[in-house]
């Protein structure tokens, strides 16, 4: 007599299609963390895992990938590569691998495992590409707030190596990394925060603050508007002259996200901590009234994670990262857009920090510069800054003015002391022109303000918006503006870079007709203008009294 057939569940009878959805209804997009119920499913039998394992049937992951992760960004930055089904999966699998790291992991642990450096830059990118998902899983499930905090302050790994570098904080890949999750992070952190935890982040902070000569803060030396330069690389000595200053990467790092193998630049690790501590500041600041607070300045905004989208804000962040690690090499990626024409166009508010002349010349002596100040530091007082900013745009490469060149120029570099705008320029500005000629030689050249209606309109002329290094036919960028009475009718000239969309700006301040300071930075988060001023008395090549500075846009 035959023996009787298994019983089978209505589970393993089920068609494969029914099965899929039932597995997918499992799935919360509400619920942060892997998809634990499918762990179960998978377990019922042979022939159901064998339906619904990531081998046999990874379109089902790619489905639950894209309600655990945004992805909008990474097809819009990378191509449709980012869509494929298998892709999608592992990615699925190697995300929850790396946030389970950062979950259980103490965080000295977590350093000195080899997945660390992968795990930091995922994080990264994910915070890059928020649209709707990412954050929740990052935070609500990972706890990379929590590491973060662990990893910048107390003693965390953020400070190890000091001793060997003369009590300065490593400028490293890793140190970057985790400054900008610090950061990403800091909302609710500085809510919950007391006068002593400011403190402590203060101090962790303070030397890439009032030592910004030592960290790269730019990706391209300064000195040079035409890129490459008409130099080639130079060796880097201890010097914190302002030529070698910005310390730019040389060679990219190597990063594999969405099956992609990418050549990337680590981000600048001073922009990260002096927005971390310019919000601090500022919360101290209203504390204790004093005089800057009377200005009734908004503090700097914190980064905004919502579910309504915003991985646009983070477009010319992005494009720096993948195409700007070296001005002497051509990326082979795709180049994005670093600078969009009209976006530093408004109100713009904030602080510049100075730390006295006799105090800075003399952590710039031989005897204290190789060696880090200790707390308490030196004094650091804060400036307000206010200033609304006007964009002139030149729509032809014959209207595009010169700089001067580094080969005839000097050490004094493309003009950097000036803006990088060529000797001699005589300037009129109208309502709605910027009008720029010289004598010697004899030229002349008319910029047009930016105008969003015509912006517009270029933008959809498809064969428009694609000439010019900005896109949207614009070939230059000039930039004016000014302050209010209340800080004393400063003017302001300035330059954007097409290469990397530095801006560069010197101010001058009536009734002298020369600049007194050149103030450069990034826009991050298409909110944020964070960089470094230095005065323009002390040539380029020699140290120079310099400190940083932070805007925030008025919207």
């Amino acid at each position: 007599m035959p023996l009787p057939a298994p019983l089978r569940s209505w589970l393993e009878i089920c068609p494969a299609e029914v099965l899929e959805g039932i597995a997918l209804a499992t799935v919360c997009e509400n619920q942060p963390g892997p998809p634990a119920d499918i762990a179960s499913l998978l377990r019922v039998s042979k022939s159901i895992f064998f339906t619904i394992s990531m081998e046999n049937n990874p379109g089902l992951y790619a489905k639950i990938f894209s309600i655990k992760f945004d992805d909008r960004a990474a097809v819009r930055r990378l191509g449709e590569t980012c869509r494929y089904t298998r892709n999608r999966a592992n990615e699925l699998a190697k995300r929850f691998r790396s946030l389970k790291r950062f979950k259980l992991m103490a965080c000295r642990q977590f350093c000195a495992s080899p997945t660390a450096r992968d795990d930091l830059w995922l994080a990264y990118l994910l915070f890059l590409e928020h649209d709707r998902h990412n954050y929740q899983q990052l935070v609500s499930y990972a706890a990379v707030d929590e590491f973060a905090s662990s990893f910048i302050l107390n003693g965390g790994p953020f400070h190890d190596g000091v001793d060997g570098n003369g009590g300065w904080k490593i400028d490293s890949e890793i140190n970057a990394l985790a400054a900008w999750i610090f950061w990403f992070t800091d909302k609710d952190r500085v809510a919950n925060e007391t006068g002593a935890d400011r403190n402590r982040v203060l101090t962790a902070f303070a030397h890439t603050f009032v030592g910004s000569f030592k960290y790269a803060s730019t990706h391209a030396p300064i000195t040079s508007f035409h890129l490459p330069p008409n130099i080639t690389p130079l060796p880097l000595p201890l010097s914190p002259a302002l030529p070698l200053a910005a310390r730019p990467s040389s060679r990219p790092t190597y990063l594999q996200h969405f099956g992609l193998y990418l050549s990337i630049t680590p981000p600048l690790l001073t922009p990260a901590a002096l927005l971390s501590c310019a919000v601090r500041l500022e919360t101290e600041y209203a504390e204790t009234g004093d005089d800057l607070a009377e200005q009734k300045q908004p503090t700097t905004k914190f980064a905004e994670w919502g579910q309504d989208g915003g991985s646009e804000r983070h477009e010319h962040d992005w494009t720096r990262l993948l195409t700007c690690y070296s001005p002497w090499t051509q990326p082979v990626t795709r180049r994005g857009c670093v600078f969009t024409p009209g976006m530093v166009t408004g109100t713009w508010v904030g602080r510049m920090f100075e730390i006295p002349r006799d105090e800075y010349d003399a952590l710039l002596a031989p005897d204290h510069f190789a060696a880090a100040p200790t707390p308490p530091l030196l004094c650091v007082y804060p400036k307000p800054m206010q200033f609304d900013v006007c964009e002139y745009h030149a729509h032809d490469d014959s209207q595009k003015i010169g700089y001067n060149d580094l080969s005839t120029q000097g050490s004094a570099g493309d003009g950097v002391l000036m803006a990088w705008w060529p000797r001699g320029v005589v300037m009129d500005e109208t309502e709605r022109k910027l009008y720029l000629s010289s004598n010697n030689p004899l030229w002349s050249s008319t910029y047009d303000i930016f105008d969003p209606v015509s912006a517009a309109r270029r933008t959809l002329d498809n064969e428009y918006r694609r000439t010019g290094p900005y896109t949207h036919g614009v070939y230059d960028i000039i930039i004016t503006a000014t302050t209010g009475a209340h800080l004393g009718h400063k003017w302001f000239y300035g330059r954007v870079r097409d290469w990397d969309g530095l801006i560069l700006l010197v101010s001058v301040e009536p009734p002298l007709p020369t600049p007194t300071r050149i103030f450069s930075g990034y826009i991050h988060g298409n909110m944020h203008l964070v960089g470094r001023w230095r005065e323009t008395a002390t040539p380029v090549d020699q140290p120079g009294w310099e400190g940083v500075w932070s805007m925030t846009k008025v919207e």
